[in-house]
């Protein structure tokens, strides 16, 4: 025995899905919310002078540093979905529905990136909301987004994100068009190409060299479309 104690790290243990990984604004231009609504959702604001305080919605992954994981992304873009539409959504009716959720899911933490959630979990939160009076009911067509029901733009949005035994483990941004993607397994869940491990910022930071998108996509091996989708996605980010 040689007495050097073994180092363990402790993310060797942890899901790298729910590791801190991205900063608010990093995170609110990959789901063009407003970085002070992002950082409520997850850290909550406390009270200044006249103006009272909130408690988070959801739990951020580390509240020290201000950063969140791939699954508090997830949970922004489900919520993004409704708040995006209904911008008056009141937030006490948002926490009742996430507590009905979690008392019917065996995910207590984090239970919208729960392929559960897809499946039966929304119509149970959809319920309260509508209950509520927060938003439309279910069956309501709201004339101005389009003839689009409440739980359309809920599906529509749950659509962008793909499941691993259970659990979400890939999203494609709405504003990314499904060619961009971003998966915690590959360049640290950074935007990348869909089929690659190509990141955005790279291809953009290339695009502002002075390289143009017909010879980006010979280098990459990708189309013109997918190299300006990647590099309009970046700049909006």
């Amino acid at each position: 025995m040689t007495g050097r104690k073994k180092v363990i790290r402790r993310s060797s243990f942890q899901d790298r899905r729910s590791v801190p990984t991205y900063d608010v604004k990093e995170a609110a231009g990959y789901l063009r919310v407003p970085p002070s609504t992002l950082r409520w959702w997850f850290f909550g604001q406390p009270a200044r002078r006249e103006q009272r305080g909130y408690a988070p919605i959801f739990l951020g992954a580390d509240p020290e540093s201000g950063l969140i994981s791939f699954f508090n992304l997830v949970e922004a873009h489900v919520l993004s979905s409704l708040k995006i539409e209904y911008t008056s959504m009141r937030t006490n009716s948002v926490r009742r529905a996430l507590d009905h959720v979690r008392q019917n899911s065996p995910e207590k933490l984090h239970p919208l990136v729960t392929e559960r959630f897809l499946t039966d979990g929304k119509d149970l939160f959809m319920d309260i909301l509508a209950e509520d009076k927060t938003i439309p009911s279910g069956e309501t067509v709201n004339v101005s987004l389009g003839g689009q029901r409440p739980l359309d733009i809920m599906n529509e949005y749950l659509q962008l994100v793909d499941y691993e035994a259970g659990f979400a483990l890939k999203l494609f941004p709405k504003a990314g068009d499904r060619v961009i993607v971003l998966n915690p397994k590959i360049s640290a869940g950074r935007p990348i190409v869909v089929g690659t491990g190509y990141l955005a910022s790279i291809i953009r930071q290339r695009a502002l060299a002075g390289e143009t998108p017909e010879e980006l996509a010979r280098d990459y091996d990708l189309t013109q479309i997918e190299i300006e989708k990647a590099i309009k996605f970046t700049q909006a980010a």
